[in-house]
């Protein structure tokens, strides 16, 4: 190892310096893992409300097929949208 040249031994430090950056981003993946799995965890919970808000109606009429579902949706952007204007007018002052 003394024999070594001075580059043989910074291209050992590069390929050293190398490994410890694989080794720090390991370490990151590792500790933001739980973070994913609860994200996760947080996202099927999520699906899984959303499928309990279809149940009664796919109870009573069936599998929702794509134009029920559209019109589903658009019935639910209607009611957010005037939900969100009744909002906003009832915070405006009068004039």
């Amino acid at each position: 190892m003394e024999n070594q040249t001075v580059t043989q031994k910074l291209e050992a430090l590069v390929k050293l310096q190398s490994i410890d950056t694989k080794l720090d981003e390991l370490k990151k993946l590792r500790g933001d893992l739980p973070d994913e799995v609860q994200d996760l965890e947080d996202e099927m919970e999520g699906y899984k409300t959303r499928l309990g808000r279809f149940e009664p109606v796919t109870l009573l009429a069936g599998a929702p097929t794509f134009f029920f579902r559209d019109v589903l949706m658009a019935s639910a952007w209607g009611l957010n949208l005037l939900f969100a204007e009744w909002i906003i007018r009832r915070r405006l002052p009068s004039a």
